[in-house]
């Protein structure tokens, strides 16, 4: 049995997360994929900071699952979405990490 990998951040993997006080809003094309006044600043190492926007602030009926999945063993697995743009589709539009590990909850 394959178990995951599991990380804790560290000196040599920094991980810090903080609540963004802003309005985050994700549109593409003109129309709004995610709203919210509750989005998270994920900083990681050396890599941009993101923004963790909560599910329910989604309008998922603009998304589409792809086959596309990933583990990170500091933040667990990851599903990606492709954005509906009128007839076509643009892939790994978005990026939904379904399990956060718990290290990170309050």
């Amino acid at each position: 049995m394959n178990e995951k990998r599991v990380e804790l951040p560290g000196p040599d993997h920094p991980i810090s997360i903080e609540r963004n006080l802003a309005r985050v809003v994700v549109s593409v094309a003109g129309r709004v994929i995610a709203d919210t006044r509750s989005a998270l600043t994920l900083r990681e190492a050396t890599y941009p900071p993101v923004q963790y926007i909560p599910v329910e602030d989604v309008d998922f009926s603009q998304l589409e699952r792809t086959d596309h999945v990933t583990y990170c063993p500091y933040k667990g697995d990851c599903n990606y979405y492709s954005v509906h743009r009128r007839q076509e589709i643009r892939e790994c539009g978005v990026v939904i990490r379904q399990s956060v590990s718990s290290r990170f909850a309050d």
